[in-house]
């Protein structure tokens, strides 16, 4: 199978509740969107057209497992911008 994962940096989040009420945090390498593809043929993938809150950079993370399984045969990532 094919999994592809889209991927955010710098996204941030205001804390309405708890310890950190009141704070905004940031994340990276936030999982946007997450599809996966079996069998033969042509795929298709669209990315969010709309950046998350405060998303800097953006990147794909792609990798392979056997059908029925969660072994990794081959992985890759990258960026698909340059940093702002």
């Amino acid at each position: 199978m094919l999994h592809v994962a889209y991927v955010g940096t710098d996204i941030s989040s205001s804390v309405r509740a708890g310890e950190n009420a009141g704070k905004e945090l940031i994340h990276d390498f936030v999982v946007l969107n997450l599809s996966s593809y079996s069998g033969r043929g042509n795929w298709t993938l669209e990315l969010p057209e709309v950046p998350a809150k405060g998303q800097q950079r953006t990147a794909l993370v792609v990798w392979l497992t056997p059908i029925d399984s969660l072994r990794v045969i081959q992985a890759v990532g990258g960026f698909l911008d340059q940093p702002t």
